[in-house]
């Protein structure tokens, strides 16, 4: 699961060796979604907490015409075949992730993840850990300091009442790994999640046009969860109910809650 957010762009796309797309390429249009969405700050494109359901717009790099392109659409998948505005708001508070086991199956997403791959070019992203019955928030980012590259599937609606086209999409999630598998322990979900991080040599495949009856064989494996090794999470202050700290820089920032020293399989697992 990954509902909330930090996306501002300032972090750079890791540069690699690899055959696919330069990672200053990648960078270059990060740089003139910049210019062209933010003349100024603070402007409607930069979170440093978006919260799905409340739906923002975040910059998704796609194919469009074989060129790369990259542009705000809204959090919250609104598949092609949505009948009207009213089903499209039921939907997209469902779709704000798809997860890699299923998105070839599920009518939501599978003609997304045959046609319209992307990926969100977060800072880092937000999960709970559930501790003597209260769920404390965490900012998860890569240790190197480079933006996480993150996998998704998009897809464009347009309203047959208004004529309006919007173009949403989901973030697509795999399981968690060693860490998360501690730190995401929503005693309600059967199992910890975390999106799917691309690392550079699989940008490529990913936003690839290759089509194929069995393009899900190609495709699956590079949603494989992230080496632990490659993350850190530190605690941040309250992101939900009348606490919450607001889409702010300081939401990004470690803020100690004491009673987690208690909890020595976190403190292991974060350490």
């Amino acid at each position: 699961m990954c509902s909330e957010a930090e996306a501002v762009y300032r972090k750079r796309i890791k540069e690699g060796i690899h055959n696919g797309i330069p990672a200053n390429e990648l960078n270059a249009l990060i740089d003139q979604f910049n210019k062209r969405f933010n003349p100024q700050y603070p402007h409607p494109y930069v979170h440093h907490h978006a919260n799905a359901f409340a739906h923002p717009e975040i910059g998704i790099i796609h194919l469009e015409d074989d060129e790369l392109v990259m542009e705000p659409m809204v959090w919250g998948l609104i598949p092609k075949w949505t009948k009207d505005k009213e089903n499209a708001r039921k939907l997209w508070n469902m779709t704000y992730n798809a997860r890699s086991e299923t998105m070839f199956e599920k009518p939501a997403f599978k003609t997304s993840a045959r046609n319209n791959r992307g990926i969100a070019v977060l800072d880092s992203f937000y999960e709970y850990h559930h501790f003597s019955g209260k769920a404390y928030p965490f900012n998860i980012r890569r240790k190197d300091g480079h933006a996480l590259v993150v996998a998704v599937l998009w897809s464009e609606w347009a309203d047959k009442e208004t004529g309006e086209v919007t173009r949403s999409f989901s973030i697509v999630t795999t399981e968690g790994n060693e860490m998360m598998a501690v730190l995401h322990n929503n005693p309600k979900r059967n199992e910890p999640r975390m999106p799917v991080i691309l690392e550079d040599d699989a940008i490529n495949e990913w936003l690839g046009t290759e089509k194929s009856d069995d393009m899900h064989l190609s495709l699956l494996p590079l949603c494989k969860p992230l080496d632990k090794e490659l993350l850190e999470a530190h605690s941040v202050k309250p992101l939900r109910g009348k606490n919450a700290v607001g889409n702010v820089p300081e939401a990004t920032e470690p803020f100690e809650y004491p009673e987690l020293a208690l909890d020595t399989e976190l403190v292991e697992a974060l350490s």
